[in-house]
């Protein structure tokens, strides 16, 4: 595992330079960029985090809208990654919640699959589209958790 310890500016200019180089070599430049949230702050910590969430950057107009199915318990993590990379604020989208304590990795599926369907279908969507999609995200995490299950065993069956 890698940890950056790098300046605000210093990460700003490395996504911009990232996606500069994704739309010189593509021609095109990403609509959205999907960033997992941990809430995990310091990389010295040995043991991992225990909550995940979304932050969906909406490349065109420059907003970063957070998708957090455990009662926005990462908005101030999700808050700092958003200035640090992009130097933008965050609207915090009303998200399916979950209704335990370990499905948090299931609805990140969840709303990555949102966002990329969305993308997919509209990319020349405004934020606004994007987040009254993620907003209205019907989630079932007992099938998300045995659509990856099966994933997982087809591969290492093999």
């Amino acid at each position: 595992m890698l940890f950056l310890s790098i300046s605000a500016d210093d990460a700003r200019t490395m996504m911009r330079d990232r996606l500069r180089a994704e739309n010189d070599s593509t021609g095109t430049s990403p609509t959205i960029v999907l960033i997992p949230v941990n809430d995990r702050c310091a990389a010295a910590e040995t043991a991992g985090g225990s909550h995940w969430s979304l932050l969906v950057y909406h490349a065109t107009e420059n907003e970063m809208l957070h998708c957090d199915s455990g009662s926005n318990h990462n908005a101030a993590r999700a808050e700092e990654l958003a200035h640090a990379l992009f130097g933008s604020r965050v609207e915090h989208i009303a998200v399916s919640q979950q209704p335990n304590g370990y499905d948090c990795g299931a609805y990140l599926c969840a709303f990555v699959r949102v966002a990329m369907q969305w993308a997919a279908g509209s990319a020349s969507g405004s934020a606004r589209s994007l987040s009254a999609a993620l907003a209205g995200a019907q989630i079932d995490a007992v099938e998300i958790r045995n659509t990856l299950e099966r994933s997982i065993l087809s591969h290492t069956e093999r």
